[in-house]
């Protein structure tokens, strides 16, 4: 239908329509636009029209094609309310290929009012929200490449994720394909220890140290292999003296020179006092000596000098002095050196013009027991670097031995880690002999307790 025009022209008086005012109702009628002669032609509807559904259209600007408003079957009238706009705006629809776009206006769906469809149209990611309190923000990532986002319960391979202070209840680990690494320090020969509350870093120890359990038995501590048995070298332990085993000989307490193994008949008593079985309360098997005059002497030394550094020998004693309320004037001398029958009873530094290794204590009476050794040059070494103080009365175990791999002498008291030396100790080939002697040097009585004496030295 095309509207036309009357073709009168009257513009009619205040009261009366003339044939300009009925043109403009038929210009406005045929989809002219009134404000094009006389801006101030604007039409403002303020009647309710109804219109019939697919009957509001609202045309394209160029192409000629309609959007067509289309109606339901409610039972009740319904309004639909336009948003307080601050800015220009779309209309968002649900039709298939529809692009909405909501600006930078907030928009906000209720509980499960939003819903993600499958690709069939047939079942839906229908979103769920908790009851919170405050409103909480959910950033995204910054994406380089087409993702996923992760669930709780669905089994998902993840790249590249960090996580910090996660609870893992259940996981398999391949440890061939992950790194499983301290957070700061990380060293070839760590372990992975439990601290009690969880499991952490236990930093590797130094060369030849091995794992144990510490003293407490609340942890495990560093101690050199050594400390535990063998010296410096390897091979299976025997009283057969064939190449590779490690022979060994041992004295029980039980009687002056009374031993087992390499030391059997091999012992020489230099005791000036006749000892006797402890028989106190303590449960320790071992002889008491009571020195009671100047120079008088308690222990055994071997007969003769039978080995050398090469042969790995080691030494254990296990001892306690006794002051009596006395003063400190008493000698200490154990271990290794190359004349076994010298004299150790008068002067200082013992050791000077000889080549040992030994614990060592002369008769001044501030002198820690420490470690004196010698090359065989005119002067020995002093090294308190492990020592006993002088009056100390606890009962202590000392260790010392040859580790010929990497040419030095070691020490251990009462169990520790293990103190090298490698200078002024005896020369590889240098033939050495076993020293265990308490001296007393005054007339004071003091007592020295012998509880066991254990060697042994690796055949080659």
């Amino acid at each position: 239908m095309v509207w036309k025009l009357i073709n009168i022209d009257s513009p009619g008086n205040p009261l009366v329509y003339g044939g300009d005012d009925i043109k403009k109702i038929m210009k406005f009628l045929s989809g002219y636009d009134l404000k094009f002669d006389d801006t101030s032609d604007a039409v403002n509807i303020d009647t309710e029209t109804s219109f019939s559904s697919e009957k509001f259209r609202i045309k394209s600007p160029t192409t000629g094609f309609n959007y067509i408003f289309r109606g339901q079957d409610i039972v009740a009238d319904r309004i639909i309310s336009l948003p307080l706009m601050d800015g220009d705006g779309e209309i968002s629809l649900s039709s298939t290929g529809a692009i909405n776009d909501w600006g930078t206006s907030m928009q906000t769906f209720r509980n499960q009012n939003i819903q993600f469809r499958n690709p069939a149209n047939t079942f839906g990611y229908i979103w769920n929200t908790s009851a919170i309190l405050a409103s909480r923000n959910i950033t995204l990532p910054l994406l380089t490449a087409d993702d996923e986002i992760v669930f709780k319960n669905h089994p998902q391979t993840l790249v590249g994720k960090t996580l910090t202070s996660p609870t893992i209840t259940a996981m398999s680990i391949d440890t061939d394909t992950n790194t499983i690494k301290h957070s700061t320090t990380n060293n070839a020969g760590d372990l992975l220890v439990s601290n009690g509350t969880k499991w952490d870093r236990f930093g590797r120890g130094t060369a030849n140290q091995v794992p144990k359990m510490n003293a407490t038995g609340t942890g495990l501590e560093w101690v050199d292999s050594t400390s535990l048995g063998g010296g410096g070298g390897g091979g299976s332990t025997s009283n057969l003296p064939t190449v590779g085993n490690t022979i060994e000989g041992a004295w029980y307490g039980t009687s002056a020179i009374a031993a087992s193994g390499v030391w059997n008949g091999f012992l020489t008593n230099t005791s000036t006092v006749t000892p006797v079985n402890i028989t106190d309360t303590s449960g320790r098997i071992g002889l008491n000596y009571t020195l009671t005059s100047d120079n008088a002497a308690a222990g055994f030394r071997t007969t003769d000098e039978y080995f050398t550094r090469l042969n790995d020998p080691e030494l254990w004693v296990r001892y306690k002095y006794t002051a009596n309320a006395q003063d400190s004037e008493y000698r200490i001398y154990m271990g290794f050196i190359e004349n076994v029958t010298i004299g150790l009873d008068t002067g200082v530094d013992q050791l000077a013009n000889h080549s040992a290794f030994m614990w060592y204590k002369d008769d001044v009476v501030t002198e820690d027991t420490h470690v004196a050794r010698n090359d065989g040059d005119a002067s020995q070494d002093n090294d308190s670097t492990v020592s006993v103080p002088h009056a100390n009365e606890s009962i202590h175990t000392i260790r010392l031995f040859s580790d010929s791999t990497n040419n030095r002498f070691g020490i251990s008291l009462d169990g520790a880690n293990a103190t090298y030396y490698t200078t002024e100790i005896p020369a590889a080939t240098t033939r050495l002999g076993c020293v265990v002697t308490f001296i007393n040097d005054d007339s004071n009585t003091r007592n020295f307790e012998l509880y066991g004496a254990y060697f042994k030295a690796k055949v080659i």
